[in-house]
């Protein structure tokens, strides 16, 4: 009778994680930057740029699971995120949306951060084949040169400090005159 109650904690254990598996967002990587790109890709000085970011992302997990993508662009120093000007492109109209957090590091560059559901996302327009979504956002930058804003997307949140490593998916370069 004892082997019986010894054997029964593990079976339990085990029925318990086999019920619990299988979110389809496990690996974390299901979101992803497929292009990213700025028009125009020179700008006279003054004047801002439209940054587009492509993604793709599991439309089973955000559509009819209620999952969510997190998006994240870096932006160098000098260059500044024009509020109010963030679109997710559909086919009749664009979707506006804002980022749910901006972070300002010390050394002048910033994160935008942006999340993303089913109300973001069910009518977004498939913009050239291999992604499934484009946000468009303007950008100002403060100086001359030259600029690059890089980006990376996730199933489940994407990670980033001021002073840390941020590895990006895709980037977009512009210059400033």
């Amino acid at each position: 009778m004892k082997k019986q109650f010894t054997y029964l904690p593990m079976i339990v254990g085990a029925l318990f994680l086999i019920s619990c598996g299988g979110g389809g967002n496990d690996n974390g990587g299901e979101a992803t930057v497929v292009r990213m790109g700025s028009n125009p890709a020179t700008v006279p000085f003054g004047e801002g740029t439209v940054i587009s970011v492509e993604f793709s992302y599991s439309a089973n997990d955000v559509i009819d699971s209620g999952d969510r993508v997190d998006l994240v662009l870096k932006l160098p120093a000098s260059v500044q995120y024009r509020p109010g000007t963030s679109d997710i492109k559909r086919p009749i109209d664009d979707n506006q949306v804002e980022p749910e957090q901006v972070f300002a590091c010390s050394n002048g560059t910033s994160f935008l951060h942006y999340s993303f559901g089913r109300g973001e996302l069910s009518d977004a327009s498939n913009p050239s084949g291999d992604a499934d979504a484009e946000l468009r956002l303007t950008v100002d930058p403060a100086a001359r040169g030259s600029f690059e804003v890089v980006s990376q997307a996730n199933s489940n949140s994407v990670a980033f400090t001021c002073d840390g490593i941020f590895p990006p998916q895709s980037s977009a370069i512009f210059n400033v005159q």
